[in-house]
C-alpha cells in the first residue's frame, strides 16, 4: 500500500501539466547556492522537475555555476527559482561568489529584459522600504508591474520547508483548473497549502508512524513557512500569461 500511495503521488506530479494546451516552451532556471540545504541537489527531486513539472520546457538545474554564468542564465530565463543563502542585498551562488542587488540592477539595464517570474527561497530578500533598491526593483518589478512578479521573504526562512512548498506550488500554478483556466499566483498559494495539509493528514498511520516515502512526505511547517512569501508585482500572474 505504501508503494502504491507513493507511486500515485509521483504520477500526479509527473503529469500535472500534461493537459496544458498551446503553452509556450519556456526557459526555466533553478539554482542552488553554496552551502544551502536544498532539494535541488537531490537526484530524486531533480527527476520530479526534469521528468514531470518542467518536462515540456527547457530546464536547467544549476548546482555549480559562478557569478557570470549565473547572471547569463538568469537573464535568459522566463521562470527562475533560487534556493540559496541571502540577505536584502546579496545572493550567494553555487561557487560561493556573491551577486549583489547592484549587480542585478546593472545587468538588467544591459539585458533590457528579466524573467517573468522569480522565486527566491532565501532570507530577507524583500525590503520594507519600497524606495530602497531591492532585488525586485532592480529587475524593474514594482507592485504595479503587470505580467511579472518576484516572490520572496521579508524574514528568515528555512530552505527545505520552502523548497518542498514551491515544488507543489509550481506544479499547481502550471496546471489548468477544471474550467481550463490557470491559477493566479495567489490561487496557487492557497491551493498548495490545502494540498500539503491534506497530505500531512494522510502521511501518518493510526500509530503516528510515517507511511509515505520522501517524495510524498511533508513537514508540518511546510505550508506555514513556504506559504508566508510576499509577492512584488502581479499577484494575478498566470502561467498562460508567459
Amino acid at each position: 500500500m505504501k508503494n502504491l500511495i507513493i507511486s500515485v503521488f509521483l504520477l500526479i506530479l509527473l503529469v500535472i501539466t500534461s493537459s496544458a494546451i498551446n503553452v509556450k516552451r519556456l526557459n526555466v532556471y533553478m539554482a542552488k547556492g553554496k552551502d544551502a540545504v536544498s532539494i535541488l541537489d537531490d537526484v530524486d527531486y531533480q527527476g520530479v522537475f526534469q521528468n514531470g513539472i518542467f518536462k515540456d520546457h527547457n530546464l536547467t538545474i544549476d548546482t555549480s555555476s559562478g557569478k557570470q554564468a549565473f547572471l547569463d542564465k538568469f537573464f535568459t530565463s522566463n521562470v527562475v527559482y533560487l534556493s540559496l543563502h541571502a540577505n536584502p542585498n546579496k545572493w550567494v551562488v553555487a561557487s560561493g561568489e556573491v551577486v549583489t542587488v547592484t549587480d542585478i540592477a546593472e545587468s538588467y539595464k544591459i539585458k533590457k529584459r528579466s524573467p517573468n517570474l522569480v522565486i527566491v527561497t532565501g532570507c530577507q530578500t524583500i525590503k520594507d522600504n519600497v524606495d530602497e533598491l531591492s532585488f525586485a526593483s532592480a529587475l524593474g518589478i514594482t507592485n504595479s508591474t503587470p505580467k511579472r512578479a518576484y516572490l520572496g521573504y521579508r524574514t528568515i526562512t528555512v530552505g527545505l520547508f520552502s523548497d518542498r512548498f514551491f515544488r507543489v506550488f509550481l506544479a499547481t500554478w502550471m496546471k489548468p483548473k477544471a474550467d481550463g483556466n490557470y491559477r493566479t499566483l495567489e490561487e496557487a498559494r492557497t491551493d498548495t497549502k490545502d494540498f500539503i495539509n491534506r497530505m500531512l493528514e494522510r502521511q501518518l498511520d493510526k500509530e503516528g508512524t510515517a507511511r509515505l516515502g520522501k517524495l510524498a512526505s511533508f513537514a508540518p511547517l511546510d505550508p506555514r513557512v513556504g506559504g508566508s512569501f510576499h509577492i512584488v508585482g502581479d499577484s494575478n500572474l498566470r502561467f498562460s500569461d508567459l
